[in-house]
Protein backbone atom coordinates (compact mmCIF):
# COMPACT_ATOMS: atom_id res chain seq x y z
CA UNK A 1 0.00 0.00 0.00
CA UNK A 2 1.28 3.11 -0.97
CA UNK A 3 0.26 7.21 -0.91
CA UNK A 4 1.84 10.22 -1.62
CA UNK A 5 3.27 12.18 1.20
CA UNK A 6 1.19 15.02 2.54
CA UNK A 7 3.06 18.64 4.18
CA UNK A 8 3.99 18.51 7.90
CA UNK A 9 1.00 18.24 10.31
CA UNK A 10 2.33 22.13 11.69
CA UNK A 11 5.17 24.55 11.70
CA UNK A 12 7.39 22.94 14.17
CA UNK A 13 9.72 25.56 15.93
CA UNK A 14 13.38 24.36 16.27
CA UNK A 15 13.73 26.04 19.29
CA UNK A 16 12.35 23.73 22.26
CA UNK A 17 12.83 23.91 26.66
CA UNK A 18 14.60 21.22 28.07
CA UNK A 19 12.22 18.51 29.59
CA UNK A 20 11.86 19.53 33.50
CA UNK A 21 12.25 15.42 34.05
CA UNK A 22 10.15 15.37 37.20
CA UNK A 23 8.04 12.26 38.16
CA UNK A 24 5.23 14.70 37.23
CA UNK A 25 6.19 15.33 34.05
CA UNK A 26 3.70 13.41 31.56
CA UNK A 27 7.09 12.35 29.28
CA UNK A 28 8.34 10.57 32.27
CA UNK A 29 5.36 9.48 33.50
CA UNK A 30 4.89 7.92 29.80
CA UNK A 31 8.58 6.70 29.76
CA UNK A 32 8.04 4.67 33.37
CA UNK A 33 4.97 3.48 32.11
CA UNK A 34 6.54 1.44 29.14
CA UNK A 35 10.03 0.71 30.75
CA UNK A 36 8.49 -0.99 33.74
CA UNK A 37 5.38 -2.73 31.83
CA UNK A 38 6.30 -6.62 32.55
CA UNK A 39 4.60 -6.67 28.90
CA UNK A 40 4.32 -4.34 26.52
CA UNK A 41 2.66 -4.52 22.54
CA UNK A 42 1.41 -2.48 20.36
CA UNK A 43 0.72 -2.00 16.32
CA UNK A 44 2.75 0.70 14.34
CA UNK A 45 2.17 1.76 11.04
CA UNK A 46 5.11 3.26 9.39
CA UNK A 47 4.74 5.73 6.50
CA UNK A 48 8.46 5.92 5.47
CA UNK A 49 9.10 7.97 2.40
CA UNK A 50 11.60 6.54 -1.10
CA UNK A 51 12.62 9.36 -3.62
CA UNK A 52 9.87 8.65 -6.01
CA UNK A 53 8.25 11.14 -2.80
CA UNK A 54 5.93 7.42 -2.08
CA UNK A 55 5.36 6.51 0.93
CA UNK A 56 5.56 2.84 1.96
CA UNK A 57 3.21 1.84 4.21
CA UNK A 58 3.84 -0.94 6.92
CA UNK A 59 2.65 -2.38 9.70
CA UNK A 60 4.66 -3.94 12.28
CA UNK A 61 2.85 -5.79 15.42
CA UNK A 62 5.39 -5.41 18.78
CA UNK A 63 5.72 -7.66 22.04
CA UNK A 64 8.00 -6.57 24.91
CA UNK A 65 8.51 -9.39 27.74
CA UNK A 66 10.81 -8.15 30.51
CA UNK A 67 13.71 -10.40 31.12
CA UNK A 68 16.50 -9.00 33.56
CA UNK A 69 18.28 -11.72 32.27
CA UNK A 70 19.56 -10.44 28.61
CA UNK A 71 21.45 -7.47 28.05
CA UNK A 72 18.33 -5.44 27.14
CA UNK A 73 16.21 -6.18 30.21
CA UNK A 74 13.31 -7.52 27.92
CA UNK A 75 12.73 -9.89 24.88
CA UNK A 76 10.68 -8.94 21.91
CA UNK A 77 8.44 -10.25 18.95
CA UNK A 78 8.43 -7.77 15.72
CA UNK A 79 6.19 -9.06 13.14
CA UNK A 80 5.86 -7.67 9.78
CA UNK A 81 4.25 -8.61 6.52
CA UNK A 82 8.28 -8.81 5.04
CA UNK A 83 9.77 -10.72 7.93
CA UNK A 84 9.71 -11.30 12.00
CA UNK A 85 12.04 -10.49 14.24
CA UNK A 86 12.06 -11.99 17.24
CA UNK A 87 15.01 -11.67 20.39
CA UNK A 88 14.56 -14.33 23.03
CA UNK A 89 16.87 -16.09 25.05
CA UNK A 90 19.82 -14.97 24.12
CA UNK A 91 19.17 -15.82 20.45
CA UNK A 92 17.92 -13.70 17.42
CA UNK A 93 15.85 -15.53 14.93
CA UNK A 94 14.37 -13.40 11.36
CA UNK A 95 11.25 -15.24 9.90
CA UNK A 96 12.11 -13.42 6.27
CA UNK A 97 8.79 -14.14 4.26
CA UNK A 98 9.01 -12.07 1.53
CA UNK A 99 12.37 -10.29 1.25
CA UNK A 100 16.45 -10.75 1.76
CA UNK A 101 15.85 -14.51 1.96
CA UNK A 102 12.14 -15.61 1.48
CA UNK A 103 10.44 -18.85 3.09
CA UNK A 104 13.93 -19.06 5.40
CA UNK A 105 13.84 -19.18 9.84
CA UNK A 106 17.21 -17.46 10.16
CA UNK A 107 18.76 -18.51 13.44
CA UNK A 108 21.33 -16.43 15.18
CA UNK A 109 23.65 -16.68 17.78
CA UNK A 110 26.39 -14.43 19.80
CA UNK A 111 29.12 -17.23 18.26
CA UNK A 112 28.11 -16.35 15.21
CA UNK A 113 29.53 -12.59 15.20
CA UNK A 114 33.16 -11.53 16.07
CA UNK A 115 32.10 -11.00 19.76
CA UNK A 116 29.43 -10.23 22.20
CA UNK A 117 28.94 -6.76 21.38
CA UNK A 118 29.01 -7.36 17.27
CA UNK A 119 26.06 -9.17 18.11
CA UNK A 120 24.23 -6.99 20.60
CA UNK A 121 24.67 -4.39 17.80
CA UNK A 122 22.80 -6.59 15.38
CA UNK A 123 20.43 -6.84 17.54
CA UNK A 124 19.81 -3.04 18.13
CA UNK A 125 20.64 -1.89 14.12
CA UNK A 126 17.07 -3.47 12.92
CA UNK A 127 14.52 -0.43 11.88
CA UNK A 128 11.69 -1.40 13.67
CA UNK A 129 13.57 -2.16 16.74
CA UNK A 130 15.78 1.10 16.45
CA UNK A 131 12.11 3.04 15.94
CA UNK A 132 10.31 1.15 18.50
CA UNK A 133 8.69 2.94 21.90
CA UNK A 134 11.49 0.71 23.76
CA UNK A 135 14.06 2.92 21.99
CA UNK A 136 12.53 6.42 22.02
CA UNK A 137 15.63 8.95 23.32
CA UNK A 138 13.95 10.17 26.02
CA UNK A 139 16.17 12.04 27.99
CA UNK A 140 17.34 13.90 25.02
CA UNK A 141 13.67 14.77 24.31
CA UNK A 142 12.67 18.30 25.04
CA UNK A 143 9.38 19.90 25.14
CA UNK A 144 8.69 22.21 21.88
CA UNK A 145 4.84 23.35 22.39
CA UNK A 146 1.26 21.91 21.96
CA UNK A 147 -0.87 21.20 19.21
CA UNK A 148 -4.41 19.84 18.36
CA UNK A 149 -4.90 16.86 16.09
CA UNK A 150 -8.20 14.85 15.76
CA UNK A 151 -9.46 16.75 18.09
CA UNK A 152 -6.84 15.67 20.94
CA UNK A 153 -4.36 18.25 22.37
CA UNK A 154 -0.73 16.82 22.36
CA UNK A 155 2.35 17.68 23.67
CA UNK A 156 5.48 18.28 21.55
CA UNK A 157 8.56 16.61 22.42
CA UNK A 158 11.75 17.14 20.06
CA UNK A 159 15.48 16.51 19.80
CA UNK A 160 17.97 17.67 17.12
CA UNK A 161 21.09 16.26 16.23
CA UNK A 162 24.06 17.88 15.11
CA UNK A 163 24.08 19.15 11.47
CA UNK A 164 26.24 17.12 8.92
CA UNK A 165 28.77 17.85 6.73
CA UNK A 166 26.56 19.59 4.16
CA UNK A 167 24.22 20.83 6.40
CA UNK A 168 21.68 18.61 6.75
CA UNK A 169 19.66 18.80 10.38
CA UNK A 170 17.34 15.96 11.35
CA UNK A 171 14.90 16.24 14.24
CA UNK A 172 12.70 13.65 15.98
CA UNK A 173 9.36 14.67 17.38
CA UNK A 174 7.27 12.75 19.76
CA UNK A 175 2.88 13.22 20.44
CA UNK A 176 2.53 12.75 23.76
CA UNK A 177 -1.18 12.74 25.04
CA UNK A 178 -0.82 14.09 28.93
CA UNK A 179 -3.98 12.43 29.50
CA UNK A 180 -3.57 9.40 28.15
CA UNK A 181 -0.01 9.37 28.60
CA UNK A 182 0.71 7.80 25.43
CA UNK A 183 2.99 8.24 23.14
CA UNK A 184 1.20 8.09 19.63
CA UNK A 185 3.03 9.62 16.89
CA UNK A 186 6.55 10.04 16.05
CA UNK A 187 8.32 11.46 13.19
CA UNK A 188 12.35 11.97 11.89
CA UNK A 189 12.09 14.76 9.90
CA UNK A 190 15.35 15.63 7.79
CA UNK A 191 16.12 19.32 6.16
CA UNK A 192 18.06 20.58 4.05
CA UNK A 193 20.92 23.40 3.99
CA UNK A 194 17.83 25.54 2.87
CA UNK A 195 15.60 24.12 5.90
CA UNK A 196 13.27 22.36 3.32
CA UNK A 197 12.42 19.08 4.45
CA UNK A 198 14.18 16.45 2.81
CA UNK A 199 12.55 13.38 4.14
CA UNK A 200 9.89 12.38 6.67
CA UNK A 201 9.51 9.79 8.18
CA UNK A 202 6.46 9.24 10.66
CA UNK A 203 5.28 6.21 13.28
CA UNK A 204 1.77 6.51 14.46
CA UNK A 205 0.89 4.17 17.81
CA UNK A 206 -2.08 2.22 18.40
CA UNK A 207 -3.67 -0.78 20.31
CA UNK A 208 -1.06 0.28 23.34
CA UNK A 209 -1.01 -2.85 25.68
CA UNK A 210 0.42 -2.72 29.25
CA UNK A 211 0.50 -5.43 31.81
CA UNK A 212 2.20 -5.77 35.10
CA UNK A 213 1.82 -9.44 35.31
CA UNK A 214 4.42 -11.40 32.93
CA UNK A 215 2.74 -13.24 29.69
CA UNK A 216 3.87 -16.24 27.97
CA UNK A 217 6.60 -15.50 25.13
CA UNK A 218 4.86 -17.15 22.33
CA UNK A 219 5.76 -17.09 18.78
CA UNK A 220 5.31 -20.30 16.12
CA UNK A 221 7.71 -20.36 13.64
CA UNK A 222 6.02 -20.47 9.86
CA UNK A 223 5.49 -23.54 8.43
CA UNK A 224 7.17 -24.90 5.65
CA UNK A 225 10.05 -22.21 5.99
CA UNK A 226 13.65 -23.44 5.93
CA UNK A 227 15.84 -22.88 8.51
CA UNK A 228 19.08 -20.90 8.33
CA UNK A 229 21.75 -21.45 11.40
CA UNK A 230 24.65 -18.15 11.37
CA UNK A 231 25.01 -16.00 9.10
CA UNK A 232 23.12 -16.09 5.28
CA UNK A 233 26.15 -15.96 3.30
CA UNK A 234 25.99 -13.71 -0.07
CA UNK A 235 26.80 -15.28 -3.29
CA UNK A 236 27.98 -12.05 -4.57
CA UNK A 237 31.75 -11.67 -5.63
CA UNK A 238 33.40 -8.10 -4.62
CA UNK A 239 34.52 -6.86 -8.12
CA UNK A 240 37.94 -5.38 -8.43
CA UNK A 241 40.33 -2.88 -10.00
CA UNK A 242 41.72 -4.20 -12.98
CA UNK A 243 38.77 -6.04 -13.90
CA UNK A 244 36.93 -6.19 -16.91
CA UNK A 245 33.38 -4.78 -16.12
CA UNK A 246 30.98 -6.76 -17.07
CA UNK A 247 28.59 -6.20 -20.15
CA UNK A 248 24.74 -5.92 -20.31
CA UNK A 249 22.29 -4.35 -22.09
CA UNK A 250 19.55 -1.89 -21.14
CA UNK A 251 17.14 1.01 -21.90
CA UNK A 252 17.38 4.07 -19.73
CA UNK A 253 13.99 6.01 -19.29
CA UNK A 254 14.60 7.84 -22.23
CA UNK A 255 14.26 4.96 -24.52
CA UNK A 256 17.72 4.90 -25.64
CA UNK A 257 19.86 1.23 -25.62
CA UNK A 258 22.61 1.16 -22.79
CA UNK A 259 25.64 -0.86 -23.63
CA UNK A 260 28.78 -0.93 -22.76
CA UNK A 261 30.26 -1.76 -26.07
CA UNK A 262 28.94 1.46 -27.18
CA UNK A 263 31.20 3.48 -24.59
CA UNK A 264 34.42 1.97 -25.85
CA UNK A 265 37.18 4.38 -25.35
CA UNK A 266 35.06 6.57 -23.37
CA UNK A 267 35.96 6.94 -19.55
CA UNK A 268 32.67 6.48 -17.90
CA UNK A 269 31.36 6.09 -14.32
CA UNK A 270 28.61 3.91 -13.18
CA UNK A 271 26.60 5.47 -10.09
CA UNK A 272 24.50 2.20 -8.63
CA UNK A 273 21.78 3.61 -6.37
CA UNK A 274 18.08 2.89 -5.04
CA UNK A 275 14.94 5.62 -4.21
CA UNK A 276 15.24 4.59 -0.48
CA UNK A 277 18.72 5.10 0.24
CA UNK A 278 19.71 8.51 1.79
CA UNK A 279 23.26 9.20 1.14
CA UNK A 280 22.32 8.37 -2.88
CA UNK A 281 20.15 11.18 -2.53
CA UNK A 282 22.64 13.34 -0.75
CA UNK A 283 25.25 12.21 -3.54
CA UNK A 284 22.96 13.59 -6.12
CA UNK A 285 22.04 16.84 -4.02
CA UNK A 286 25.85 17.25 -4.16
CA UNK A 287 26.25 16.65 -7.79
CA UNK A 288 23.29 19.37 -8.11
CA UNK A 289 24.34 22.15 -5.98
CA UNK A 290 25.80 25.45 -7.81
CA UNK A 291 28.85 25.76 -8.97
CA UNK A 292 29.09 21.66 -9.54
CA UNK A 293 30.26 21.34 -13.28
CA UNK A 294 31.01 17.28 -14.79
CA UNK A 295 33.93 17.19 -16.02
CA UNK A 296 33.84 16.44 -20.02
CA UNK A 297 35.72 13.66 -19.99
CA UNK A 298 33.79 11.03 -18.15
CA UNK A 299 30.66 9.63 -19.21
CA UNK A 300 27.89 9.45 -16.07
CA UNK A 301 24.86 6.39 -15.88
CA UNK A 302 22.55 6.08 -12.77
CA UNK A 303 21.85 1.96 -12.60
CA UNK A 304 19.42 1.25 -10.48
CA UNK A 305 18.52 -2.85 -9.77
CA UNK A 306 16.33 -2.46 -6.86
CA UNK A 307 13.34 -0.38 -8.20
CA UNK A 308 11.33 -1.08 -11.22
CA UNK A 309 10.69 1.47 -13.84
CA UNK A 310 7.32 2.54 -13.16
CA UNK A 311 8.76 3.89 -9.88
CA UNK A 312 11.84 5.20 -11.35
CA UNK A 313 9.01 7.10 -13.92
CA UNK A 314 7.68 8.78 -10.96
CA UNK A 315 10.66 9.42 -9.15
CA UNK A 316 12.27 10.89 -12.80
CA UNK A 317 11.59 14.57 -11.96
CA UNK A 318 12.10 14.67 -8.07
CA UNK A 319 15.49 12.67 -8.45
CA UNK A 320 17.23 15.13 -11.13
CA UNK A 321 19.37 13.08 -12.10
CA UNK A 322 22.18 15.04 -14.09
CA UNK A 323 22.64 11.94 -16.54
CA UNK A 324 21.20 9.16 -18.04
CA UNK A 325 18.82 7.23 -15.35
CA UNK A 326 18.84 3.14 -16.24
CA UNK A 327 16.74 0.56 -14.54
CA UNK A 328 18.71 -2.60 -14.41
CA UNK A 329 18.09 -6.27 -12.97
CA UNK A 330 19.34 -6.95 -9.96
CA UNK A 331 21.95 -9.50 -11.39
CA UNK A 332 23.61 -6.15 -12.77
CA UNK A 333 24.25 -5.33 -9.53
CA UNK A 334 25.42 -8.55 -8.53
CA UNK A 335 27.88 -8.65 -11.40
CA UNK A 336 29.52 -5.64 -10.20
CA UNK A 337 29.85 -7.09 -6.75
CA UNK A 338 27.62 -4.31 -5.34
CA UNK A 339 26.05 -5.10 -2.04
CA UNK A 340 25.31 -1.67 -0.66
CA UNK A 341 24.56 1.99 -1.81
CA UNK A 342 25.54 4.06 -3.22
CA UNK A 343 28.53 2.49 -4.93
CA UNK A 344 30.63 4.67 -7.73
CA UNK A 345 32.35 2.58 -10.24
CA UNK A 346 34.72 4.00 -12.98
CA UNK A 347 35.77 2.27 -16.03
CA UNK A 348 38.12 3.46 -18.61
CA UNK A 349 38.32 3.17 -22.24
CA UNK A 350 39.32 -0.51 -22.71
CA UNK A 351 36.35 -1.35 -20.28
CA UNK A 352 38.34 -2.60 -16.94
CA UNK A 353 37.33 -1.25 -13.65
CA UNK A 354 40.07 1.66 -12.25
CA UNK A 355 38.01 3.20 -9.21
CA UNK A 356 35.93 1.89 -6.68
CA UNK A 357 33.61 3.73 -4.05
CA UNK A 358 31.16 2.99 -1.57
CA UNK A 359 29.38 5.83 -0.01
CA UNK A 360 28.80 9.60 -0.08
CA UNK A 361 32.09 11.38 -0.50
CA UNK A 362 32.28 14.64 -1.27
CA UNK A 363 36.18 14.51 -1.72
CA UNK A 364 35.60 11.58 -4.05
CA UNK A 365 33.13 13.46 -6.03
CA UNK A 366 34.97 16.43 -6.30
CA UNK A 367 37.91 14.26 -8.46
CA UNK A 368 34.70 14.43 -11.28
CA UNK A 369 34.26 18.23 -10.84
CA UNK A 370 35.26 20.17 -14.37
CA UNK A 371 38.64 22.79 -13.32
Amino acid sequence: MTFYLIPLFALLSPWYMPSPWLETDPLEQARAKIVEAEYFAYQTTSHWPNMAGIVETTIIQSAFFQNEENFLGYDFILASERYDVIYHEGVQKIAWHNWAHPETFQILEPSDFANQIAFEDAVNAGSWHKFSLKRLPFKDLGYSHDTVLENTTYRVYVMEHEPTELGYITREYVNLDPVTLLIDRYDRIVYDPQGRIDQHVRLLFADQQFSSEAQPFNYQPPAGYQTAYGQIEREIEPIRIGQMAPRFDAQDLEGNIINLAHYQGKRMMLFFSTLTCGYCKQSLDYMNEDGYEFRDDVVWLYLNPQDSKDMLLKAQERLEVPFPVVPVPKAVGEAFGVVSYPTFIEINGQGQVTQLQGGFSTEFLDNYRAE
